[in-house]
């Protein structure tokens, strides 16, 4: 994808809803069960893509993607999910490899709702969307999604190029957004357009000038006479059976009684517990309401950044935390690592609730990041001792504020706070 394409991707965009096609997608049947599939490997993002499935009937297009854990609609207000198209080539007349991507799908939600959103980024406005499908299904389990398109959108084409991308949503023109995940790693694959049963389909997969991090599957018709539905395709996206009863155990180990589905934190928590940053309560809970003491969130840090633990024979740096401290370590490390200080009367103060403003610097310098000598978007941190470190940690997408325009510098941070805070800084 062109440079230029990318800022015009990440400008706001305006969009004036209208019909895109005429079936939804649970009314969708594939011909011959034509259809390709193609595999992603668990890197531990946020909304983590596992496969992606791609199915026409020369009408209609599914686009289906399932994901390694369940995420909620909230976070696309933070992360985009696009397919990049490069529509510009046939099989007769071989693709032209120099005009880059020509045609973005995007998964929206718009009020509650999600759609699949298509912008022209060679002929058209890039910034406004020329049409929206039908309403995009969300399985309940939270992590398989499943559109329709209509072919007319892509013009009269046998094949495409693709990829697939997650990445920041908001980002200026000088800054690139950073990006969460992709399909492929690198390069693109290619979709070969689905033909009627005079000329068999084909079962071309080959991805010229891409990679092949990810293994596309292909499978031509059943022989059952007619066309697989839906639910057939679908249950290719769901986990391998030698890995679903594993699967499941662990989903049920790590689930919490008071984390659901619908909570913002839902998939921050997830991913910080599925990668032992955090853990739950004997009772089955995660508390994300409570607040973080500094010695807990030190264990937190040094489990996020993955670093080395000092030993337990290091002297003690601060009065108040003895060798035999439980957090001993993880708070010699994190002040080795120059994340962490204490008071001017040495202590570290251990027990005492970490506060928004300090996570901020904390994660700054955890990350060793240059301050942002920029303005303050917030009311409330215009004269605060944490200026620059609130001010770069929103820079870098780190932190966020509430809705009155406030950051709440002096306020305890929440257990549910921390995990959306820690999985930002992994990003980085």
């Amino acid at each position: 994808m062109k440079k230029y394409t990318v800022v015009l991707l990440i400008m706001a965009m305006v969009v004036t809803l209208m019909p895109g096609g005429s079936v939804f997608a649970q009314d969708y049947t594939a011909p011959d069960n034509y259809h390709m599939l193609w595999s992603d490997p668990n890197e531990n993002k946020l909304i983590d893509i596992n496969k992606v499935l791609m199915s026409d009937n020369g009408q209609y297009m599914m686009l289906a993607f399932s994901t390694h854990r369940p995420f909620t609609k909230t976070l696309l207000a933070n992360q985009r999910i696009c397919f990049f198209l490069d529509t510009d080539q046939n099989r007769s007349t071989g693709m032209v490899d120099d005009d880059g991507f020509d045609c973005v799908i995007e998964l929206k939600d718009v009020n509650g709702a999600l759609y699949l959103l298509a912008y022209d980024t060679k002929h058209g406005d890039p910034k406004t969307a020329f049409a929206a499908s039908d309403d995009v299904t969300q399985m309940a389990s939270g992590d398989i999604v499943q559109g329709i398109i209509p072919l007319s959108w892509l013009g009269n084409i046998e094949k495409f190029d693709w990829k697939m991308e997650i990445f920041q949503a908001s980002a200026s023109e000088t800054t690139p957004p950073t990006s969460y995940d992709k399909v492929p790693n690198s390069g693109y694959h290619t979709y070969t357009m689905y033909k009627a049963p005079a000329s068999p389909p084909s079962t071309d997969t080959s991805t010229p000038g891409g990679d092949n991090t990810t293994t596309p599957t292909t499978i031509p018709s059943s022989g059952s006479g007619g066309g697989g539905g839906t639910t057939p395709l679908l249950d290719l996206l769901k986990a391998d059976p030698e890995d679903k009863e594993i699967a499941e155990k662990e989903a049920q180990q790590k689930d919490f009684g008071d984390v659901t589905l619908n909570d913002w934190f839902y998939s921050y928590v997830r991913a910080m517990v599925d990668t032992d940053v955090v853990g739950g309560y004997d009772d089955g809970t995660f508390r994300p309401n409570q607040q973080i003491t500094r010695a807990e969130f030190s264990k937190m840090v040094c489990l996020a950044k993955g670093w080395d633990l000092e030993s337990s024979s290091t002297p003690p740096s601060f009065g108040d935390v003895a060798q035999n401290h439980w957090a001993f370590r993880y708070i010699e490390t994190a002040r080795a690592r120059g994340a962490i200080s204490g008071y001017p009367d040495g202590s570290f103060g251990l027990n005492k609730n970490i506060t928004r403003a300090e996570l901020s610097k904390i994660i700054c310098l955890a990350n060793n990041y240059s301050l942002s000598q920029g303005p303050c978007d917030f009311s409330d941190c215009g004269e605060h001792w944490a200026l620059r470190y609130i001010v770069t940690a929103k820079v870098k997408a780190i932190i966020s504020g509430y809705k009155d325009g406030t950051f709440k510098p002096n306020a305890s941070a929440t257990r549910a706070e921390v995990c959306k805070m820690l999985y930002q800084m992994i990003q980085e």
